[in-house]
C-alpha cells in the first residue's frame, strides 16, 4: 500500500471509514472536504509518510486510533469545529512536537497522544474538555506542559494552578509575538 501519494475526499463524503487507508506508508498529503465529520477507526494507521497534516473544519470526530504510528508526522492543525478526540487518535506520533487543540474540544479519549516522544507543548485554546480520559500525553517529552491562553486562565488556573491532571500548566506567550493568544494568531 504504498503507491497512494495524495489523497483527496470530494463533497459527498461525510465519513472516513475504520481501516480505510490503514497502512498507507507512502501517503503524504490527505484532502478533505468541509463535508467530512468523522475519520474512522484505525482509518490511517501506520501511515508512516504522512508530515503534515491540516484537518477540514466541519470535521467533529477523530475515532481511535485513527492516526496512530504516522511517525513522520511533524504539523498538526486540527479544525475549530472538533468536538472529539478518541482514544490513541494520534498516540506514537513520535515526530509531532506540539498541538493546537480547538475550543470546540469536548472529550478527550485516553492514550490520545501518548507515547509521542517529542510532543512537548499542547495548547488549549479553550476551557478544560469535559472529558478528559488518563494517560493523554503519557510517554511524551520530558519537558511536557499544557499551555493555556489568558482568555481562559480563569478556568485553568483561578487560584494559580501550576497542574491538571498530573500534567504542569502555564500561560501560553507565543515567543514570537508575545500574544498570550487571546485571539487565534499567535504561532508555533
Amino acid at each position: 500500500r504504498t503507491e497512494i501519494k495524495t489523497l483527496t475526499v470530494g463533497e459527498h463524503v461525510s465519513n472516513v471509514g475504520n481501516y480505510a487507508f490503514y497502512g498507507c506508508t507512502g501517503l503524504k498529503q490527505i484532502n478533505l472536504s468541509a463535508s467530512v465529520a468523522t475519520i474512522g477507526s484505525s482509518a490511517f494507521y501506520g501511515c508512516t509518510g504522512l508530515e503534515s497534516l491540516r484537518l477540514n473544519e466541519g470535521l467533529q470526530t477523530v475515532n481511535g486510533s485513527a492516526f496512530y504510528y504516522c511517525t513522520a508526522l511533524t504539523e498538526l492543525v486540527l479544525p475549530s469545529t472538533l468536538k472529539t478526540l478518541n482514544s490513541s487518535a494520534f498516540r506514537s506520533c513520535t515526530s509531532l512536537d506540539r498541538v493546537k487543540l480547538p475550543a470546540s474540544l469536548s472529550y478527550v479519549g485516553y492514550y490520545a497522544f501518548q507515547d509521542c516522544a517529542n510532543l512537548s507543548a499542547a495548547v488549549f485554546l479553550g476551557s478544560k474538555p469535559a472529558t478528559f480520559y488518563s494517560y493523554v500525553f503519557r510517554n511524551c517529552d520530558s519537558d511536557f506542559s499544557i499551555y493555556y491562553t489568558s482568555a481562559y486562565a480563569n478556568v485553568w488556573a483561578p487560584n494559580g494552578e501550576t497542574s491538571w491532571n498530573g500534567y504542569p500548566i502555564a500561560l501560553w506567550m507565543d515567543p514570537i509575538s508575545g500574544d498570550c493568544g487571546d485571539g487565534v494568531s499567535f504561532y508555533f
